[in-house]
């Protein structure tokens, strides 16, 4: 399949290459779209994991008031370094935790992605090979053409 792409590249030019990927691509974008929004949320989550420290080294072991977002946490916990430790502990697991969800779900859906669209190549080439003659697959290696279905179609993931 490499070799066929690279000679559709220099058949028929760079624009018409991209513009098959393009319609091969079509029916999974909400997919592709799914991917770049977990993509973000995964990098904006990331941004959080200082804040834990910040809090437990600021508010716990310094004396600053912890940020404005916890304000609506009782006095009780405001006045206490151990609550504000056990808060900033809180705080990382949750963090983690999603970035661990948010991660799995990315994963999940990068995978499935991917999988469906090299079983779809690979079905419309075995259509295609089906389709070739007799003497085509006569002139041809036996496997040339199962080769190609299993080990090139992954290529376009």
């Amino acid at each position: 399949m490499c070799e066929r792409s690279v000679t559709i590249a220099k058949t028929h030019g760079i624009f018409t290459l991209l513009c098959w990927l393009l319609r091969q691509v079509r029916p999974y974008w909400p997919h592709i779209g799914g991917l770049l929004v977990l993509s973000l949320l995964l990098s904006l989550l990331t941004l959080l994991v200082p804040l834990p420290l910040k809090i437990a080294v600021d508010s716990a072991i310094g004396s600053h008031p912890l940020p404005g977002f916890l304000d609506a946490l009782p006095a009780a916990v405001v006045r206490s370094d151990l609550a504000v430790l056990i808060l900033a502990a809180f705080l990382v697991m949750m963090v983690a935790l999603f970035l661990g969800l948010v991660e799995l779900a990315r994963s999940v859906l990068q995978t499935y992605t991917g999988e469906k669209l090299v079983l779809s190549f690979r079905v419309q080439l075995f259509r295609h090979t089906q389709r070739l003659s007799l003497l085509y697959h006569d002139s041809r290696a036996t496997t040339d053409s199962a080769y190609r279905i299993q080990y090139d179609a992954p290529s376009l993931k």
